[in-house]
Parts: C-alpha cells; sequence; structure tokens
C-alpha cells in the first residue's frame, strides 16, 4: 500500500491533490468518510489517512492503525498491539471534513 501523510493540513485539498493521492490506491479500497450522512452540513476535505475499518452497526464502525503504521509509529503500538486489529477490518481511506 502507499504511504501518504496522516498529519492534519491547514489548507483544504484541491481535486488535483486528492487524485494525486487516490490514483496510488487500489481501486477497490473502502472510502470512510467522517461525518454525518443526511447532508446537513458540508465542509471542505481538510485530510485524509489509511486506516483498517471495522463496520459495527451497518455503516459505522470504528478504525485502527495500519500494520505498517504499527511498525513505524511506537506510540501507537504502545497503545495497541497488531492482534489487537480485528481480521475482518478492511483498508480505507479516511477524509477527514474541516470542521
Amino acid at each position: 500500500m502507499p504511504d501518504f501523510p496522516t498529519t492534519r493540513r491547514r489548507k483544504p485539498l484541491t481535486v488535483g491533490q486528492l487524485k494525486t493521492v487516490l490514483c496510488a490506491l487500489p481501486d477497490d479500497m473502502l472510502v470512510v468518510l467522517s461525518s454525518d450522512g443526511e447532508g446537513n452540513r458540508y465542509s471542505p476535505l481538510l485530510d485524509l489517512a489509511q486506516a483498517m475499518y471495522l463496520d459495527e452497526a451497518g455503516g459505522r464502525g470504528r478504525v485502527y492503525p495500519t500494520s505498517e503504521e504499527l511498525r513505524r509509529d511506537t506510540g501507537a503500538r504502545d497503545l495497541l498491539s497488531p492482534d489487537a486489529i480485528p481480521a475482518d477490518a478492511v483498508a480505507a481511506v479516511l477524509l477527514y471534513p474541516m470542521r
């Protein structure tokens, strides 16, 4: 899986920036949004990250770090062992709104 930064940005992403990142990812990778599904509020896309996602309630779920992130990040390893990531969690790209 390609690596891309997961640190929070200060300016919204443009279509060009988003395309650059997404074109390196597998076509079948799940996309997970951090927001409500009713369309009550809208906000520019601020950041994205790779994670493992487990659907727990028909469209609502929990995210876990990737195995690559756990290998790189000792802080993440201190909080969660690789064995704690559910076997049925799937690779996902997370999209974070500005607000």
